[in-house]
């Protein structure tokens, strides 16, 4: 990323391109699923110029304000590591209520 940052040449072109192709796969994805937002995690996407160039690339294939329904995730590593968790133990514990009874 300080590469891309700085300008490099090489690796702008590898980025640019690498956002034109999760471009289109947000909006496939998107098309397919229909949700209402689309949140996105990862340092990728925490780059403000890798950013850029995805919002751009989105824009240009899609009409719309479709861009508007991208969020960053607010959430640190560790949360989302332990979101599945959170699931299962609320399943099992709290929803499952013959569990409990066992």
């Amino acid at each position: 990323f300080e590469l891309y940052d700085m300008g490099d040449i090489e690796i702008s072109k590898l980025l640019n391109e690498s956002a034109k192709y999760m471009a289109q796969s947000i909006i496939n994805t998107y098309s397919i699923i229909g949700s209402k937002d689309i949140i996105l995690h990862g340092d990728l996407f925490f780059n403000e110029n890798y950013f850029f160039s995805l919002i751009s690339y989105i824009k240009r294939y899609q009409l719309g304000d479709f861009y508007k329904k991208i969020i960053l995730s607010p959430l640190k590593k560790e949360e989302i590591e332990l979101s599945p968790n959170i699931l299962a133990i609320d399943y099992l514990f709290f929803q499952n209520i013959d569990i409990l009874e066992l």
